[in-house]
């Protein structure tokens, strides 16, 4: 074996050795990026939890006020943005008065506040909130709560 087919050799053994290390990198990064969207879902599902969560201690049970003034208050932690109230039955959805024109923001710990005579109120069953966070994605959710 002359020096020319030891360098060839040599040459080839670095080169496989080189087609190994790169390899070796690919299959790394493929799976840092496995890694990576499996985390990026984690924090999907756990947003989706906390939203979940916070949805059903949004709000906390209507209180009747003086006069024909209900209230309940935002319990969720954050800021929500109700877009729609809706009452059981329907008949009596004109009866209540937001004080406030809907899309309504209602602050951490803040009332939301509303009128239905004395006389009507008796007569509903619920009501129904479809709101969302302020500074969230955007997705709305609904609580529905009764008035007695």
């Amino acid at each position: 074996m002359e020096i020319s087919d030891w360098i060839a050799a040599v040459a080839a053994a670095a080169a496989v050795g080189s087609a190994l290390f790169a390899w070796r990198q690919a299959r790394a990064a493929q799976r840092s990026e496995s890694e990576a969207h499996r985390a990026l879902d984690r924090m999907a599902a756990a947003q989706e939890a906390l939203a979940l969560a916070s949805r059903k201690s949004a709000w906390g049970v209507p209180k009747k006020g003086p006069g024909s003034a209900w209230m309940i208050r935002n319990t969720s932690g954050k800021d929500i943005t109700v877009v729609k109230i809706d009452v059981k039955p329907a008949r009596f959805q004109g009866d209540v008065e937001l004080e406030r024109p809907l899309p309504a923001e209602a602050e951490s710990g803040e009332f939301l506040q509303f009128r239905i005579d004395n006389r009507v109120a008796a007569q509903i069953e619920s009501i129904r909130l479809t709101w969302f966070f302020t500074t969230g994605s955007g997705e709305e959710f609904a609580s529905t709560r009764t008035l007695r």
